[in-house]
């Protein structure tokens, strides 16, 4: 961090301090979102995915994209209002992942601080795709330090199918565990420092969330449908087999499934609001609401303009959602209320908005649209001595900066 990153924090804390309390600094923040930065990434494709570290407080700041065969991890925040490159990862072939296929399709940060021996803290990320390997990545060593391949069958040997990954999800309360899902339906979870497949099922699903206290998952279908899925608890501490010992084991699914006038179209977004509620979102544009508890549906609306694929990510308390549109908008939602806070959107980039993120303080949204831009809007503190009303007669509308790396 340098003295003008410093510098930026500071005006910002003093920000927060005369707005009184976080949730009203939040709502400020978000009503103030600008772009500032627009990135062209080198693979000239759709990012397909994007996330915030929200699994390890002291690595908020990193920020990861998927697109094409690679994977990008940028610092947003130690930098004033500049972003950079922390980590950028490609896939490609070699000795130990030989598949010709290497689009990436997903990812999902790793509690490595409460498992990593590297003297310095780190923060891992795990990526997968087509080759049905899955890649975890250590940001501070900037390499592949573990390659998740194969799964155990009933015999205990590895095997393979159409083993291409399309969804991942870790949480911070069982930081040994990953938990992917494969396009032939393959509902894995997996020991990350031993390596080792631990369990797997099958699964009508074709995206996952897992629960923050990491008991258990959630796979979302392609008619609507959302399946509870429930982790013995032999799964979270320490492995006590070997990857050639007895087969793994099998997630538990009674067959339950949220209900109560939900979606009727195929899922294509799911992530938790805390531990008390999930939302899911539907190729229609359907957002739900649910009731983790009495497994019941709270409050529902519709996106304006949604199309299929498009992004969804929230807060890691579940305060305020985001979600992006077919017409290149990213929208805040108060995820209590549904009610409409912020549409971001830019004239530089009009493409559908296949992946969004936003910071637990709401300074940033960050949105991928078209091939390969990555939009950052941010809300930035007024310099000292100035009035909010001095800022806000001296503000412009929406313009993208280039910021150089």
């Amino acid at each position: 961090m340098n003295s003008e990153a410093d510098d930026f924090n500071e005006r910002r804390a003093a920000e927060r301090e005369e707005l009184g309390s976080l949730d009203a600094y939040r709502r400020h923040a978000i009503a103030d979102l600008k772009l500032k930065t627009v990135v062209k990434e080198s693979h000239v494709s759709p990012v397909t995915a994007m996330a915030f570290n929200q699994v390890d407080p002291e690595c908020s700041n990193l920020v990861a994209t998927i697109g094409g065969n690679q994977a990008t991890v940028y610092d947003g925040m130690h930098m004033g209002g500049n972003v950079d490159i922390v980590t950028h990862f490609v896939n490609t072939r070699t000795e130990h992942s030989r598949s010709v296929l290497r689009d990436l399709h997903s990812c999902a940060w790793i509690a490595a601080d409460l498992w990593t021996g590297h003297e310095y803290g780190d923060a891992c990320l795990a990526v997968a795709g087509l080759d049905e390997g899955i890649h975890v990545i250590s940001v501070a060593e900037s390499r592949v330090i573990r390659l998740l391949q194969g799964r155990m069958s009933d015999d205990g040997r590895r095997e393979f199918k159409d083993g291409a990954v399309i969804s991942l999800a870790a949480c911070r309360a069982v930081p040994r565990m990953l938990a992917s899902l494969s396009r032939d339906g393959a509902l894995c979870t997996w020991d990350v420092p031993a390596g080792i497949c631990t369990s797997l099922s099958l699964s009508r699903g074709s995206l996952l969330a897992m629960h923050p206290g990491g008991d258990c998952l959630v796979t979302g279908g392609r008619r609507g449908a959302l399946e509870l899925w429930t982790i013995p608890e032999q799964l979270t501490g320490e492995p006590k087999r070997t990857p050639s010992a007895e087969p793994a084991l099998e997630l538990g699914s009674d067959g339950r499934q949220l209900s109560g006038g939900g979606h009727s179209e195929a899922i294509d977004g799911l992530v938790f609001l805390g531990v008390q509620r999930l939302a899911s979102r539907s190729v229609d544009g359907v957002l739900c609401v649910w009731d983790w508890e009495e497994r019941s549906l709270l409050t529902s609306w519709r996106i304006p303009s949604h199309g299929p694929g498009c992004g969804l990510s929230a807060t890691s308390d579940g305060d305020f959602l985001c979600a992006g549109n077919a017409r290149g908008t990213a929208f805040v939602f108060d995820a209590c209320t549904g009610s409409r806070l912020v549409a971001l959107a830019s004239e530089k980039v009009q493409a559908p908005v296949a992946a969004c993120a936003i910071s637990d303080d709401c300074c940033y949204v960050m949105a991928a649209a078209g091939n390969g831009f990555v939009l950052r809007y941010e809300h930035q503190p007024p310099p000292w001595g100035e009035t909010e009303s001095e800022e806000e007669e001296g503000a412009v509308g929406n313009g993208a900066q280039k910021q150089p790396f």
